[in-house]
């Protein structure tokens, strides 16, 4: 697990040094105004989710293959990855930051600060994880509601074109 850390890390670092040359020419006020937004809507939040989603998969994986191991190395490996998370959420910020500087000028994200601020901004941040999660859902469902149809269009549509797929 450490060396799939050290490797991915490696291959991240040109990316974040080349991200961080970019935020580093980003207005000052801009970028707190950014941070805050980040923070206000909880994006930077989504490293837990992340951890706890990683964190769930692998002891999932872990008990399947051992399901002797004590539940002590499963607490012990969701604080380790919990740290390794909050120690390293400056390097994530660093990487979002130019994004929305990229896509939005500073007036934009006063703008949506601003908005944010009411009622239905926090509305919005409220229920955008409901959302996301429910529309996923939902567009599988669609996509698997479309399999059956596509299969027959795409068959029809090989043997319209002398493809022969049976062996």
């Amino acid at each position: 697990m450490k060396r799939h850390l050290l490797k991915y890390s490696l291959l991240l670092l040109p990316l974040l040094l080349t991200l961080q040359a970019n935020a580093e020419s980003i207005n000052m006020e801009k970028e707190a105004d950014i941070k805050h937004l980040l923070d206000m809507t909880g994006t930077l939040a989504i490293g837990k989710q992340m951890s706890g989603a990683a964190i769930a998969q692998l002891s999932r994986s872990l008990k399947a293959a051992r399901p002797d191991l004590p539940q002590e190395l499963f607490d012990v490996m969701e604080e380790e990855v919990n740290q390794v998370i909050d120690e390293n959420l400056p390097a994530f910020v660093a990487v979002v930051v130019p994004i929305y500087d990229k896509h939005f000028t500073h007036q934009e994200i006063k703008g949506l600060l601003t908005f944010y601020n009411t009622e239905l901004g926090q509305k919005m941040i409220r229920v955008t994880p409901l959302l996301l999660q429910e529309s996923r859902a939902a567009g599988q469902q669609w996509g698997q509601s479309l399999g059956p149809e596509l299969q027959r269009r795409i068959i029809e549509r090989f043997k319209k074109e002398g493809i022969d797929l049976s062996t």
